[in-house]
């Protein structure tokens, strides 16, 4: 075995030997790969909460130039975003409070407007109309002064005067709006409403007439809670007019023309708590209400212009008028009879009453029955009597006569007739009596009202 070399050879593939390393190297690339991914993925996470804060206030920000102010965003983080977020809440608080402002400014100067401006015609103005005027062919002007201030204002304090006539004024102007009139401007003491003019009305004129009706229940009723003597002069006409914003800085709504012109010329005419109204507008309404025509007015410029005065709401029915007149004509037989009757049941009723009765009663009785008869006679065309009714109704609030003995009276007279008449005084005659009755008893009632009321000086 001298001489004998051993040798051991050994042989491995270079790709086997370098496997290993070849298993590194992927190893090392894919964490390296996993590594970037989970950096690149930490990164986003880490911009996406750093950013956050700057999103939601650049957001906040769109919504606040969309004018969406009720916009809040919460970052309550220390650091500079957190002192952005609150500086921008500060501004939306401001802006918020800014917008809260005008908008109150807005409902205010658009109450202003109103008040100043009819509402469509504000609505116009509005829409930026500057140049605001038109022509009406039918509207209805409404004229009421309130006398009696003067002699109030002695003994009532400034505050009190000023409270008294808002409410008065604030009553006109609710049923104003209620009747569809719109009032403008006027002085203290007046009030001028127009029915027709921004809205069409076919009943322009009634509306007025029940309007001016109401004013005086009004008056009537502040009379009662201030003890005052409050009256008001009404006049009312219908016709044309023109009517347009006047003035810039201090504008208003102004209605010119010949319609207006009387009416106001006419309010002086009126007798106190009175409706006074021309020819015009008693064509219109002359089937509801009784009236009497008054002497002319002179309008100056203009010549003559016939008058109506309202008397009463009431109006007779034909039929009821004939059946009084032709009941009454089975009474005059026993006229003295039926005088008689009704004195002693009027006593009856109210014994207190005998007191007012000083002279003959015969001659009594027969003055009743002779004032019964014309009455009677009138109702086919009362504007011809109303005269004699009112002063009827003076002379006998002169004598102590009070509203409530009417009622005593008409009882006593519905008494009377059903015994002179018997089974002929049936349902129909005895209600076309109480409706006669009544409506010549208002028409002296509300004379004897308005007695004190003429001596106020205006």
């Amino acid at each position: 075995m001298n001489g004998l070399n051993w040798a051991i050879v050994a042989e491995i593939e270079v790709g086997e030997a370098y496997r290993p390393l070849y298993q590194l190297q992927v190893i090392l690339l894919v964490a390296a790969a996993l590594f970037l991914l989970g950096t690149a993925f930490l990164a986003a996470v880490a911009a996406k909460i750093f950013t956050s804060p700057l999103r939601r206030l650049t957001d906040s920000a769109r919504k606040l130039v969309a004018g969406e102010l009720d916009t809040e965003d919460e970052v309550k983080s220390l650091d500079e975003f957190g002192e952005l977020a609150t500086e921008f809440k500060e501004v939306t608080n401001k802006l918020r409070q800014t917008k809260e402002e005008l908008e109150t400014k807005k409902q205010e100067n658009d109450v202003l407007m109103q008040n100043i401006l009819p509402r469509a015609i504000a609505e116009r103005r509005k829409q930026g109309e500057l140049s605001i005027a038109d022509n009406f062919k039918q509207v209805t002007i409404l004229n009421a002064h309130v006398a009696g201030i003067s002699e109030l204002n002695k003994r009532l304090s400034p505050q009190e005067m000023t409270e008294l006539l808002t409410e008065l004024f604030d009553e006109f102007d609710d049923f104003a709006e209620r009747y569809g009139l719109e009032r403008h401007n006027s002085l203290s003491t007046s009030y001028m409403a127009v029915c027709g003019l921004s809205e069409a009305r076919f009943d322009h004129s009634q509306r007025t007439v029940d309007f001016a009706l109401a004013m005086l229940e009004i008056i009537q009723r502040l009379n009662i809670n201030y003890n005052s003597a409050l009256a008001l002069r009404i006049s009312i006409h219908v016709g044309s007019v023109t009517a347009g914003v006047v003035g810039t800085q201090k504008f208003g709504y102004s209605i010119w023309g010949e319609t207006a012109y009387i009416a106001s010329s006419l309010q002086s005419q009126a007798h106190l708590n009175y409706i006074l109204l021309t020819g015009s507008v008693y064509q219109r309404i002359a089937d509801s209400y009784t009236f009497i025509q008054n002497p002319v007015v002179e309008i100056q410029g203009l010549g003559e212009v016939e008058t109506w005065t309202l008397i009463t709401t009431r109006k007779l029915v034909l039929t009821q008028v004939e059946l009084v007149q032709s009941s009454f004509e089975k009474v005059k037989p026993i006229a003295d009879q039926a005088a008689e009757l009704f004195y002693q049941r009027l006593f009856e009723l109210s014994s207190s009453l005998r007191s007012l009765f000083k002279g003959d009663m015969k001659q009594q009785e027969r003055k009743l029955m002779d004032t019964l008869a014309l009455a009677v006679e009138g109702l086919r065309q009362p504007e011809q009597i109303i005269p004699t009714v009112q002063d009827l109704g003076r002379r006998h609030a002169g004598y102590g006569v009070k509203d409530e003995y009417y009622d005593i009276v008409g009882e006593a007279l519905l008494w009377t007739l059903a015994q002179g008449l018997g089974v002929e005084f049936t349902t129909p005659v005895r209600k076309a009596w109480e409706e006669a009755y009544i409506f010549l008893s208002e028409i002296m009632k509300e004379a004897a009202a308005k007695l004190e009321l003429e001596k106020i000086s205006v």
